[in-house]
């Protein structure tokens, strides 16, 4: 049985997991969940995943939810090329990496994008501008970063990349429509902000697989 992947069309979680599945060159199914019709809620896709949330991945009897998890299943049903390390150093990085994304960029991501995509941004613009004041001074530190090498970490793609690209690129589309200098200012044009991470952006787009996996809604 094919090994499928649900994922919904603008989630930065699923866009990390096709990255790593089209990357590794896995032999998948694309299970295109539809928000609109509740299919996230239906009870076929609960018993995947109970937070009825995407991405899920499905392989025979075994599932499986979250997003680096799936990543972390992926590259070790696809061990080429290694998305974590291939020694206990280069693993290391990559997970404090991984867990700066995590709390330090999604934490904030989630408090700027979330208020503006919903329309609630009047209740919590005080909070909001503190997250972007703070996710600026954590970009501006991946930046340096960047600046020494090629990818994020060194000379070849990682877990780090992949987990990092879709979250800027849901700012990007999202805060500019929200209408407030204050949260944009010192994120946005993000390739001029930072212009280490425009560089490593192009990087990511210019893989051969990338317009399969982009979000197809955003492409209207």
């Amino acid at each position: 049985m094919t090994m499928e992947i649900f994922w919904g069309s603008g989630s930065p979680f699923s866009w990390r997991v096709l990255l790593t599945a089209e990357l590794k060159g896995a032999d998948y199914e694309s299970r295109l969940i539809e928000f609109s019709s509740g299919e996230h809620k239906s009870p076929q896709f609960l018993e995947m995943n109970p937070r009825g949330k995407v991405p899920a991945l499905r392989n025979g009897d075994f599932t499986l939810s979250e997003s680096l998890a799936i990543m972390t299943y992926l590259d070790r049903l696809y061990p080429d090329p290694p998305l974590f390390g291939e020694s206990p150093e280069e693993a290391g990085w990559i997970m404090r990496a991984l867990c700066d994304c995590m709390l330090q960029v999604d934490t904030r991501l989630d408090r700027l994008v979330r208020p503006a995509f919903m329309g609630t941004l009047e209740d919590s613009l005080g909070d909001a501008e503190d997250a972007a004041s703070g996710l600026a001074s954590e970009l501006a530190r991946i930046d340096r970063e960047m600046s020494v090498s090629t990818w994020w970490l060194g000379e070849v793609i990682t877990a780090a990349d992949i987990f990092l690209y879709p979250g800027l690129q849901l700012m990007e589309r999202v805060l500019p429509k929200a209408g407030y200098d204050s949260l944009t200012s010192d994120l946005l044009p993000l390739p001029e902000k930072f212009t280490h991470i425009g560089r490593w952006e192009k990087l990511i787009e210019a893989l051969p697989f990338f317009e399969r996996t982009y979000p197809p809604h955003w492409k209207a």
